[in-house]
Parts: structure tokens; sequence; C-alpha cells
């Protein structure tokens, strides 16, 4: 087999795969530009979730003519000069790929003006190829235009999600960015529908607009110096709590990252104060000296590499718990230790797992096994029962225990109860209630897109709503599971524990925020006979909606053969 170079054009498509993997890098890339630049205001509009139209519009220090063309050169930048400015990154983009890459996959038009210049400039690319470079009169800043991604790489479009979901994408990087930049004010349109605005005047003002003043109420400040660490942001109180790590906003010298090692600091922040499968609200910057941090490790810089680690994971862990304490969440003695800083291979992340699937049942696994071994058998009579069945207690506030005539039963409350919810919902017809006066919802900016998409589904579950204005819900039903109505603001939990756009996992989503049973919980005698007869009634039910086993069966058989006895 002979080796030869690769064309050009094709070495470019391939490069551009590494940079520009869809729509929401797209506008990482072109956001990062505009705020290198020194925008004070950027505006991203999209159509066809990005696949069709981007548009990034700045009003920062813009280009000169002869500047403009250069800008499409592959590692072609004004932000590094030589090798030791790696050391020291302190722009979002460096490495002068982002353009080029964008430029070889779309239709691209970039206007420009610098504020000294009377006249500005217009450049249009096709395929990475300049068409034309002529005047332009328009105001001070940069205005880039995508069009047709990935027109000229059909394989790539094929990998590409529904609008809904690639416009979600998007509006979680604008939202990244917007939270480790908040003295920048951003808006995202959709075609003509505001996705979402900040008016960059502070972090806390940023919260207030993505996420709501009553959100934005309930956040603890984190400011803490360590080491020459600086750390700063907002922790949620527990009520804030998610499903997932959609609200878990990580930046380091302001550039959002995702890293196992922030995640398992702010669970051990928060270790004890929440439930079993949540996680908290945050969103810390972490800022570090010269030469403690390379970003240069990977294509979209969304990870980075600490030179100690150590002193990172401990300073972050210290201002956290600090903060938690000094409202009032932990007690003086609940301080963090050394000791409980693991070893680097407890928090890889093949011990972390990014997926959601994997996650909970992390959570499932790691989930603390509290109260007494064995409990509360004499709180239930066998009259309660059918004949033959005896309860014999609780293990650990999360398992019932009890036998029948040729077994011993051990059951997971809170698996069961969500997998009886989910089978109530699969049914043909399910109850529903309609609400005396409409109550209205707000929801995050990211899941807006979701929303749309699953709308159809949460009405057939029982969720009765509309999208009214940017990011409000008007409920005005809701659904009935195993006799109790769910509350209107649970479809925000519902949105959040959503991993899928279609009817099984709506249910999923639904039958997980509406189980009041969860392992911790205390039982009422009459809440364990109910839930040993539903089981009995239900022998088909082996596992939850997310795969869990629901109970392990141990036959009289195979007790009498472990211990070796005849019969």
């Amino acid at each position: 087999m002979t080796i030869r170079r690769l064309d050009p054009t094709l070495a470019s498509k391939i490069a551009a795969g590494e940079v520009v993997e869809r729509p929401a890098s797209c506008v990482k890339e072109l956001v990062e530009n505009a705020i290198d630049a020194g925008a004070r205001r950027v505006t991203v509009l999209v159509e066809g979730g990005g696949l069709e139209l981007i548009k990034v519009s700045d009003d920062g220090v813009g280009m000169s003519r002869e500047d403009l063309p250069m800008a499409l050169e592959r590692y072609a930048t004004s932000k590094l000069s030589d090798v030791s400015d790696l050391e020291d990154v302190r722009t979002l983009g460096f490495r002068g790929e982002a353009l080029p890459s964008i430029a070889a996959v779309s239709k691209l038009t970039i206007a420009t003006r610098r504020p000294e210049d009377e006249v500005g400039s217009l450049l249009r690319c096709q395929g990475g190829q300049v068409t034309s470079i002529v005047d332009w009169g328009g105001p001070p800043g940069t205005t880039v235009t995508v069009e047709d991604l990935f027109f000229n790489v059909p394989a790539r479009l094929k990998f590409m999600k529904s609008k809904a979901r690639e416009l979600e994408l998007i509006s979680e990087t604008v939202t990244r960015l917007a939270l480790a930049w908040p003295d920048i004010a951003f808006t995202l349109f959709s075609g003509k529908r505001r996705i979402l605005e900040t008016d960059g005047r502070g972090l806390w003002s940023a919260l207030a607009n993505l996420f709501g003043p009553e959100t934005a109420g309930e956040l603890i400040p984190v400011q803490h110096s360590s080491g020459g660490i600086e750390i700063y942001g907002f922790l949620g109180l527990p009520r804030l709590s998610r499903r997932d790590r959609s609200c878990e906003f990580f930046s380091v010298g302001k550039r959002p990252v995702r890293s196992p090692l922030f995640f398992w600091t702010l669970d051990q922040a928060y270790s004890g104060l929440l439930r079993e499968g949540e996680h908290p609200f945050a969103v810390v910057d972490i800022s570090l000296p010269p030469g403690s941090v390379d970003v240069n490790v990977h294509p979209q810089k969304t990870e980075v590499r600490f030179k100690d680690e150590t002193l990172v994971r401990t300073s972050l862990l210290e201002a956290m718990t600090i903060a938690l304490r000094n409202a009032g969440l932990l007690q003086s003695g609940q301080d963090f230790f050394a000791n409980q800083i693991p070893k680097p291979d407890t928090w890889s992340p093949d011990w972390y797992p990014l997926s959601l699937q994997a996650q909970q049942e992390q959570d499932v696994r790691d989930a603390p096994l509290e109260g007494s071994p064995l409990e509360g058998a004499e709180a239930v009579s066998s009259q309660d029962l059918p004949a033959g069945y005896k309860y014999l207690g609780r293990l650990w506030d999360t398992f019932v225990v009890f036998s029948c005539p040729a077994s011993l039963v051990i059951v997971d409350q809170h698996a069961f109860y969500e997998a009886l919810a989910y089978v109530e919902l699969a049914r043909e017809e399910h109850p529903s209630q309609l609400l005396l006066s409409p109550v209205t919802v707000t929801i995050d900016p990211m899941k807006v897109s979701l929303y749309e998409e699953i709308e159809p589904f949460l009405e057939q579950v029982g969720f009765t709503a509309k999208l009214v204005g940017e990011r409000s819900l008007l409920v005005t039903g809701v659904p009935v599971v195993l006799g109790r109505a769910m509350a209107p603001d649970d479809v925000r939990a519902v949105l959040d524990g959503c991993r899928g756009r279609d009817l099984a996992s709506v249910r999923a989503a639904v039958a997980a925020c509406h189980s009041s049973v969860r392992a911790g919980d205390d039982l009422k005698p009459e809440e364990v006979s109910e839930l040993i007869r539903q089981f009995i009634a239900h022998p088909d039910i082996r596992t939850c909606p997310h795969g869990r086993p629901v109970a392990y069966r141990i036959t009289r058989d195979e007790l009498m053969r472990f211990f070796r006895r005849g019969g």
C-alpha cells in the first residue's frame, strides 16, 4: 500500500471534524472568538438547529482588510507568538483552527469593521475557498454567518440529532459561556424566538436572567482564595437539586470545562445533604496562577490538565464546604479533611461515569445504607398480609424484607414504586387532573427545545401545558399516578430526568419524578403492607424503568443447598 499526501481540501475537512463536531461546537468557537475580540454584547441567531444558519454578531475590535483573509488560514492567530505563550494562555482560542475548520464545511460570510476604520470589509467563502472580499458599511465589530453547515460532508449530516436536540445543545453552550463571562451581554435567538438573554451585569444577574429570580434567590455565594487559587461562584440550596448534572457549571479561568474531578468534589461537599440520584446546582469559576493549568489537551478545549491536582481538589472542596457551612447547611464539625481526598484512580473517568445511565447506576451502588440492619418487623401484623406471608423488617431504610411459603424476598422500595408508576403510565388510559386555575412554571432555557419536542408525549401521560413567552409553561393539567396527583412544577423535574425524545423516556422520567418512596425514607406500617400487596399483585414487575432489579428472591431450596441441609 503506497503512502501519499492527502489533498488539501480533503485534509481540511478531516481536520474540521475534530473542531466542528456539530452546530453547537460551531457556535462555541464563534462566540469564543467574539469574547476574545473584547465584545461587550454577543448575539447568536440560529435556524434549523444551526444546520441551516448560524449568525454570531459582536461589538468587538473587528479586523482589518489585510487580516481578514489571514483569519481563514489554518494555524494563523493573533493570540500566540511563541511556545512560551502556551504556559499562560489568557484567551479562549489560540490554535487558529476554528474559522478555517468552519469555513471548510460551510458557506461562510464574515463582515467586520474596526472602530477606527471608516469602511469595513465583507468576505465570502464556500467550502474553504474565498470567493470575494468587498467593502462593507456596517457598525464596528464582526458578524460571522455560517450557512448550510456540512453541506459538502453529507456523511456528517447523518449523525446529527433532531433540530430540537441540536438547538438544545446550542442553548447549553451559550448558557455555559454566559455564566463564565457574566459581564458580557448574551442573546440567543432561534428564528424570531428569543431563547435566552443576559444583561452583562454580573454573575448573580446572569443567573436570574437564565433561571429566574426565584432560583437566584436560593443561591449561596462562594468566594475563596488558597494557594494562589481563586474560587468564585454560587451553590444552590438542596431544594434546587436535579436528577442530572445539567446545572453544574464549572469554568477554569473563565473557560467552560467538564471535569470528573470537579463533579467528585461537588458531590463530596454535598454529601449527606441530597437524596439518592440528586445532583446540586452549582456555578463555579476557578482561577489559577500562570503555568498551573494546561488548556492545550483537547481539540475543542473542553478539558484541562492541572499541574497540582491535589491542590485544586483541596482548595475547591474547602471553598464549597465553607460556603455550605456559612449558610447553615453543615455543622461546624462537618468540615472537609485531607484524608477525604481520593486516590487519583478513585475519581478517574473510569470511576466517574459521564453517561446518565451509568451515572444513575453508580448513584444507586454508592448510596449510603443508613439505619439499623433490620427493624420494624413488629409494626406490621401478618393479619394485614395474605396467608403465608410474613413481614420480617426493613434493611438500612431501603429494602423491605418478607417471607412467603417457599422463599425469602427482599424488595428495593424505591425501585419497585418507580416500576409500579411506569406500569400505570403505560396503560392505554390513566387518570389525569385538570387544575382549577392554570399555573405558570418557568423552565431552564436549555430545556425549551426539549419541551417542544416531547410536548405530545407529556400530554399523553397527563401533563397538559403550552409554552407562553420565552420559557414559561402554562400548566392546565397534571398526571394522577398511583392515586396521587403530581404538582404542576414537577414538569421541571420530568424535563431534567428525560433522557430520550420518545414516549417511553417520558414515562420513565414521570415515574422517577412521581415516586414518593425513595431509599432512606421511613415507611408507615400501612405503607409496608400496601407495598407487599402490590408486589404480590404484579409478579411481572422485575426491573425499574432504568433496568435496576426491584427484588431479590431466595427460595427455600437455595437456602437448604447453601447450608447443606437435606429436604
